[in-house]
């Protein structure tokens, strides 16, 4: 495999860190220089790697090819803001106490994505090695949405109309100088004067600041958000959905199929996670057992037996989409480092490889 992008996704309680973390880590086992990260708030992949309440990078102990990073959208925005702050100094006093900066800061919406995201692009473009990016990702909502987001800022960012906004900010809250200046000032007053009518003084001033400054910045927000489309885009990704084991899965996986369409992407492999491998049958008609073991035996092994048809549905399925799907077994060990390695072996073993057909990333699998 060559050095790529993998971003696993579905809905909660799938299993998506597990997955990401051993998909992680075969790949590293491998030889390839890999980078597992979550843009998930829950932060759940330090414990899956054995780096509990890590926040920022950190080596995994024992895989010596895998790095996790758990990126903080909060400090990064901070830090965002410091730097350009020292390039653009004016600004400064303006932006003191500034409400819609403080919003961004706290983790305003599409703020948390677009930082982790910059985070990753800056830590790969920084290893000395070309590294494989696995992403584990919120439930598929947010996932979507961060798939989604770079080409959306892009309109944004590059757009005319913030470039429109922004240089009529700047001059805004710039001292004024010559007659062309005070006129074009008296035009924004005006401006100002009705916003400030309808939405308040205090509102318009604080958005006047921060465009003021996007204005300035609009390059280096241009490069980031260019390095957040070129991470995620459609041909460099292989997209896993990740789900479980149950009736009703082929619904959430299509339904996250027909939104991954409308983002220009498409699922390259499905992870079908604790899939039951045995049935307490023998229980069931077993002599010596009281009624109420055999009526629990009854019940369990009816509960594994649609687990393991729904996951045969699934599978077949998948198929059809014309790509790979893995079975991950439920598995004994309760300990997450135990766990991850338990599913790195079965995806070892299944022997994944990677391909582009029709400028698409495909991935394969050989069976056990």
């Amino acid at each position: 495999m060559t050095p790529s992008t993998w971003v696993c996704l579905g809905t909660g309680g799938v299993g998506k860190t597990t997955v990401a973390a051993a998909l992680a880590a075969m790949l590293a086992a491998r030889g390839q220089r890999t980078i597992v990260a979550t843009v998930d708030p829950a932060r759940r992949l330090g414990d899956a790697v054995g780096l509990p309440g890590l926040l920022g990078l950190g080596d995994v102990p024992g895989q010596p090819n895998l790095t996790a990073l758990v990126p903080s959208p909060v400090t990064g925005v901070r830090e965002l803001i410091a730097r350009w702050l020292i390039q653009f100094p004016d600004h400064a006093d303006r932006l003191a106490n500034n409400p819609l900066l403080e919003a961004m800061t706290g983790g305003f919406a599409g703020i948390h994505e677009l930082i982790s995201l910059t985070e990753l692009a800056r830590y790969r473009s920084a290893a000395t090695v070309p590294s494989t990016l696995v992403i584990d990702t919120a439930p598929s909502r947010h996932a979507l949405e961060l798939l989604a987001l770079p080409t959306r800022l892009g309109e944004i960012v590059d757009g005319r109309a913030l470039r429109w906004l922004g240089q009529l900010a700047r001059q805004a809250v710039a001292p004024t100088r010559g007659l062309t200046s005070r006129l074009a000032r008296w035009g924004q007053n005006r401006l100002v004067q009705t916003l400030s009518a309808s939405i308040g003084e205090a509102p318009i001033a604080a958005a006047l600041a921060l465009l003021a400054l996007a204005s300035d910045v609009q390059p280096e927000l241009s490069e980031i958000v260019a390095n957040a489309r070129a991470m995620l885009d459609p041909s460099q990704v292989y997209i896993t959905l990740v789900t479980s084991a149950r009736p009703g899965a082929i619904e959430d996986l299509e339904a996250i199929r027909t939104e991954l369409k409308k983002i220009g992407h498409a699922p390259a492999l499905v992870v079908i996670n604790r899939v039951p491998a045995v049935s307490p049958r023998a229980l069931v008609t077993h002599p010596a057992a009281s009624p109420a073991i055999r009526a629990c035996a009854r019940l369990a092994s009816e509960s594994i037996e649609a687990a393991r048809t729904a996951a045969a549905e699934i599978a077949a399925h998948v198929r059809r989409w014309g790509i790979t799907a893995i079975e991950i077994p439920t598995l004994s060990p309760s300990d997450p480092i135990e766990v991850v390695a338990a599913v790195a072996a079965v995806l070892a073993a299944s022997t994944l490889t990677t391909q582009r057909s029709s400028s698409r990333p495909a991935v394969t699998a050989l069976e056990p």
